[in-house]
């Protein structure tokens, strides 16, 4: 199947305000994303954060249901994407006595996360997009695959910070307007440069880069880490 077909929507938020996520403005995102993930929709809103997906189904059609959780209910996932040969660490990880509820490649990456942390990265092989919630830590992080095969973007603010696997979703807020970017514009007509950084179209809008993370607190801090290099 092509990679442009296998896929999701993922979007999400944490406030830096000290206000309560919306969970409506979560779901109104996905919603504008319906077309990535027809077929199940799940979300899990806590205190400043909200994760939500639209669901492709590929993988344990019955029990891979978004946002995957670790044992303790203290991991939280929304995926888009495939991990390739991820039986092998599967596996590994089963020998180290973690318990899972589903056969989907994603939830390898919930009980890799409680084992290495973000270094569990090291040890992924596919295309994905991810964003996972550590309610321990109070930390957001989000992910984009090696190569960049699959999309996440986002806005930050002083009131919050917000992704999603399209820039329409974004759009989708009242918190965030389309307003253009001219020098990526200028960029584009002139020089036929598109896509060469973080930047985009819209002003305010940022994609994240291949092979990088984003680690994000409820204080504001943000933290951008390059994980691979070829």
């Amino acid at each position: 199947m092509d990679a442009e077909l296998k896929m999701c929507g993922i979007a999400g938020e944490l406030r830096f305000d000290g206000n309560k996520s919306d969970l409506a403005i979560t779901k109104r995102m996905c919603d504008a994303q319906i077309h990535r993930g027809p077929d199940d929709d799940g979300y899990y809103v806590q205190g400043p954060v909200s994760l939500g997906i639209r669901r492709l189904s590929i993988i344990d059609l019955t029990r891979g249901l978004y946002p995957l959780q670790n044992e303790s209910g203290t991991v939280h996932l929304v995926f888009n994407g495939e991990i390739y040969g991820f039986h092998a660490l599967r596996s590994e990880l089963q020998e180290r006595k973690h318990r899972f509820r589903s056969k989907t490649d994603a939830e390898t990456l919930v009980h890799g996360y409680e084992e290495w942390g973000t270094k569990c990265l090291d040890r992924l092989n596919g295309m994905f997009a991810f964003a996972l919630w550590d309610d321990r830590e109070q930390l957001l992080w989000i992910a984009r695959d090696h190569f960049g095969i699959k999309p996440l973007y986002y806005h930050q603010s002083k009131e919050m910070f917000t992704f999603a696997s399209e820039i329409k979703p974004l759009l989708a807020r009242p918190d965030v307007h389309a307003r253009p970017n001219e020098r990526v514009i200028q960029d584009y007509l002139y020089r036929a440069r598109v896509d060469d950084t973080a930047d985009t179209f819209f002003d305010g809008i940022k994609r994240l880069l291949p092979a990088h993370s984003l680690l994000i607190q409820p204080s504001g801090t943000i933290r951008l880490e390059r994980y691979w290099t070829p």
